[in-house]
């Protein structure tokens, strides 16, 4: 049992980092905000429009930190994962 507890260890220690990086998370909840906002139209007025454009632009966004980190760090996931970490904790701060 502990030969595969170590082998799933040192293999999976990197490879979740590939898929839950910080601004990855965030176009995943860009989507779903997307997708909330867009059945929800008729209940909300016209204001679920307003959803669907912020999650669009903030997922784009997202989406060009991400291609931008993982070509200037290649596969590094660690610098990945803290450089996207500290824009977006930057991105907030400045939002508000």
């Amino acid at each position: 049992m502990l030969p595969i507890l170590l082998y799933f260890h040192s293999s999976m220690k990197t490879k979740w980092l590939q898929y839950f990086t910080p601004c990855l998370l965030v176009i995943y909840v860009c989507i779903y905000i997307i997708i909330d906002s867009y059945f929800s139209m008729n209940d909300s007025k016209g204001w679920s429009a307003l959803g669907i454009i912020l999650g669009a632009l903030i997922g784009f966004v997202s989406l060009l930190v991400e291609f931008a980190c993982r070509n200037i760090f290649k596969d590094n996931y660690k610098k990945i994962f803290i450089t996207e970490a500290i824009i977006i904790v930057v991105a907030i701060f400045l939002w508000q």
